[in-house]
């Protein structure tokens, strides 16, 4: 419920969110002090793994181990997977088909890295009378992903194969 009652203060809207730490007698301490750290401590563990939460301070440590416990698992599944594809037979040709479905990146990693003249880009020619200059990132039989260079930033698009009337690549350009 506080979550979705923002407030207004002096002219500005803010959000509230509740978090704590629960700490017992006797299990957690027998002073009140310590049952009071004890408690701040949960809380701000709370705080640190997500906000809105309510923390028991005997569950920290599970919690903790099981993070780490999964953080380790994620790790060794990678490991095992890696030298499963180490082992595979299927290993080189799928080096060699990765290698083949990343030449194009390394083209445009190249391109980018050099100052790019707008005459070197890819030209596509729509059947709409459209035509969008850019960066050729993908290609198959179906259609082609075009990388954009747009006043706000970079974006793409996807054309299909039968609203294109016509392809310029830039190499085919700088050739002549």
């Amino acid at each position: 419920i506080i979550k979705r009652r923002p407030f207004l203060s002096k002219g500005r809207m803010y959000k509230m969110s509740f978090s704590a730490g629960i700490a017992a007698y006797p299990n957690d301490g027998r002073e009140t002090d310590e049952i009071i750290h004890k408690a701040d401590k949960a809380m701000y563990f709370s705080k640190a793994h997500g906000r809105g939460k309510v923390t028991i301070y005997s569950h920290i440590l599970h919690k903790t181990v099981e993070k780490i416990l999964g953080i380790l698992m994620g790790i060794l599944s990678a490991a095992g997977a890696l030298w499963y594809f180490n082992q595979s037979p299927y290993k080189n040709e799928t080096i060699y088909w990765l290698k083949q479905k990343t030449g194009n990146i390394e083209r445009i990693l190249a391109r980018r890295a050099m100052k790019i003249d707008p005459e070197d880009l890819d030209l596509i020619y729509l059947k709409s009378g459209r035509i969008l200059r850019g960066t050729i990132v993908r290609e198959d039989k179906d259609e082609i992903e075009l990388s954009l260079s747009l006043e706000s930033g970079r974006g793409a698009i996807t054309l299909k194969r039968p609203d294109i009337s016509r392809i310029m690549k830039w190499q085919a350009k700088s050739k002549k």
